[in-house]
């Protein structure tokens, strides 16, 4: 399974909780909860941590997927 990136500012296809990402799926502690059709946030990132930086569902609806 792909998986989609989303940029900051993107409308969401689906409900769902979307957690911002580095490049390689680092973790930034910043997720998001959005309604399909609500835009992602434009989020600021410190300094420290490298970019590009996408947006990504997480959840247990991927985990199911990912699983199955």
């Amino acid at each position: 399974m792909a998986i989609v990136r989303h940029e900051a500012g993107d409308v969401v296809p689906a409900d769902g909780t979307y957690a911002l990402v580095g490049h390689f799926g680092e973790a930034t502690n910043f997720a998001v909860w959005c309604q399909k059709g609500e835009r992602l946030p434009l989020a600021i990132v410190s300094e420290d941590l490298e970019s590009p930086f996408w947006f990504v569902q997480v959840g247990e609806e991927s985990s199911v997927r990912l699983v199955a």
